[in-house]
């Protein structure tokens, strides 16, 4: 007898009739809460990673395309041999357990059809290698079936994608900030895939999500495998991840369009930041305040309104709180008798990349007097700055850009200082 795969058995789904993709109370497990840092952006050419510090995001694409060019030019901490390999079965209920766990054996058949990912695999007929004929659909305003909310058709075409890659680097989990070894945290982002997923690493369940156009997280840091430094090599990785076409998600996209899009649609990245404090999200809005009229031409000052978290994985999160922004936390990993305080630091940078305020803002610091309504709570900071001197606003004509460098700083108990840089 088959063993099959019971998606359900991690999510509470399937014993009160409703599966987890029909559980419309269920939106996602274990994904990380949403962020406006560019992913993209952080991902760095091998040389660069190289000569970075431990501060440095490391970044890796794991794109069909991407994955392709690395292998050729042998210059990424990833290397996948085989690139993504994809079956489509006709429902979620009916594939064998062997297709998430990491030995690979001859019972396991993927389809002949090199797939891509970023993509939809409607695109692409199945039909001869898969047995699973799933083409696009157009529909006005009725869904394209007759199953009534928030249920969906048993005959639910279901594809499973898997990433074999390398081994991690040791730099990945672990690094040395001014001679001080530091823990990091490892993780997986998908730009969106359509319907839901399930997430499995190395055979393990990872986590789940539903909403198609927005991107999912997760910390693999337990999961993943890397290099242990000494020569030793574990097991090499192996991400595999289960698409269903229809979840009751689908309804919420009950408007004139193609239905059904199922797939891995938008860019997959690994990347790594410091584990024990790390900036988890900032959030920046820029107004024009006391306009002047001047020789016939209008100036503005500026107010910047900032929000930040710091973010901090769950060995290193005081119970009961998380970190607070000028309180030392009874924590170190290295003494526990020593405190450690973060700091977040904001800079504004002109058009010309030339920074704005002479010194990088400290919210804490009561004496400067740019910064207004200032709040701490938790790990949220919120507060305004004013801009100094004329800004330029933003027109179609003069689009002018201004950069917000946010860097998130330890300090030394005893003097009051920055003693090194954890994350930018």
């Amino acid at each position: 007898m088959d063993d099959y795969i019971n998606l359900n058995a991690c999510c509470g789904g399937g014993g009160g009739g409703k599966h987890a993709w029909e559980n419309p109370q269920l939106t996602g497990m274990h994904r990380l809460p949403p962020h406006s840092r560019n992913i993209r952006s952080m991902a760095k050419t091998h040389t660069e990673c190289a000569d970075s510090s431990a501060a440095s995001p490391l970044c890796v694409c794991l794109d069909s395309s991407a994955l392709l060019e690395s292998a050729k030019k042998e210059e990424s901490d990833i290397v996948s041999k085989d690139g993504w390999k994809f079956r489509l079965f006709p429902d979620p209920l009916r594939i064998p357990s062997s297709y998430i766990n990491p030995s690979t054996n001859s019972d396991i058949r993927f389809c002949s059809k090199r797939v891509t990912v970023p993509s939809n695999w409607t695109m692409t007929s199945h039909k001869e290698c898969c047995g699973v004929h799933d083409p696009p659909r157009y529909t006005n305003v009725q869904m394209p079936f007759d199953v009534l909310y928030p249920h969906v058709p048993e005959n639910n075409p279901t594809g499973e994608y898997r990433l074999e890659f390398s081994l991690l680097p040791k730099s990945w989990i672990w690094s040395e900030n001014n001679g001080v070894e530091m823990r990091r945290r490892v993780v997986l982002h998908f730009g969106a895939v359509e319907s839901c997923f399930f997430v499995y690493m190395n055979g393990n369940f990872v986590g789940m999500g539903k909403d198609s156009r927005l991107p999912s997280e997760f910390d693999v840091t337990s999961f993943i495998h890397c290099t242990s430094g000494n020569g030793d090599m574990a097991n090499e990785n192996v991400l595999a991840v289960i698409v269903l076409k229809w979840s009751d998600g689908s309804f919420l996209e009950q408007q004139d369009h193609w239905r059904g899009m199922a797939g891995i649609h938008r860019s997959v990245f690994l990347y790594s930041t410091p584990a024990e404090a790390y900036i988890e999200d900032v959030f920046c809005r820029g107004e024009l305040m006391n306009i002047h009229q001047t020789s016939n031409k209008d100036s503005f000052q500026g107010l910047l309104k900032i929000q930040a978290r710091i973010g901090r994985d769950h060995n290193t999160r005081i119970t009961g709180k998380n970190i607070y922004y000028n309180q030392q936390v009874e924590y170190s990993p290295h003494s526990p008798s020593d405190g450690i305080v973060y700091r977040m630091l904001f800079q504004l940078y002109n058009p010309d990349n030339s920074p704005v305020f002479e010194e990088p803002i400290d919210a804490t610091y009561e004496g400067n007097d740019l910064i207004k309504d200032a709040h701490f709570r938790s790990n949220l900071i919120s507060f305004h700055v004013e801009v100094p001197g004329n800004v330029s606003a933003w027109s179609d004509e003069t689009p002018t850009l201004y950069r917000l460098e946010a860097t998130l700083v330890r300090i030394d108990p005893s003097h009051h200082t920055p003693t090194s840089t954890i994350d930018v």
